[in-house]
């Protein structure tokens, strides 16, 4: 479980940094959100991999859960520094799926800690929280972005990088 976690969400961060050129052509405030987010997730794989304590399972979930619910606001209204809603492509799927497989091998791994020391109650509940800790985190994250748009105008629309063929 604690494998497939930090593999599954190390390739969903290689993802995010694959398409940095691409992103960053659409617009340089997502070239720099998709390197953030694929460095944190690789970090975060590392570290799990080197030395998997629990606190790292909720930040885990955490960092999973974010990305998803950020990617599913994007898909029904426009991003922060967009002027469109973005469509759904495979690769958007794929991360997904490695980010749902992360997050809930990480969901088992507290339930079933939670179970053993205090009882299934707690456990749901303990996930539960987690969880929507990772809603909020989404919402905020793109309720930050649209407080971002006015204050960093240059960081919106296409520029044009010699490196970037679209």
């Amino acid at each position: 479980m604690i494998a497939g976690s930090a593999v599954s969400m190390a390739l969903a961060g290689l993802f995010h940094l694959w398409v940095i050129p691409e992103r960053w052509a659409h617009a340089p405030a997502h070239g720099l959100f998709f390197l953030f987010a694929g460095s944190v997730q690789i970090g975060w794989a590392i570290a799990m991999w080197r030395r998997p304590i629990v606190r790292f399972y909720f930040i885990g979930v955490v960092l999973a859960g974010w990305l998803i619910v950020l990617w599913a606001i994007t898909r029904v209204a426009p991003a922060p520094f967009a002027d469109a809603i973005e469509d759904v492509r495979m690769i958007d799927v794929t991360v997904k799926i490695f980010e749902t497989i992360s997050l809930s091998c990480l969901a088992y791994l507290i339930y079933r800690g939670f179970v053993a020391d205090a009882g299934w109650d707690i456990a749901w509940r303990t996930i539960v929280l987690v969880i929507l800790t990772a809603i909020l985190a989404g919402f905020m994250t793109y309720n930050l972005g649209l407080a971002l748009e006015p204050v960093l105008p240059q960081l919106h629309g296409s520029v044009n990088i010699p490196w970037v063929s679209l």
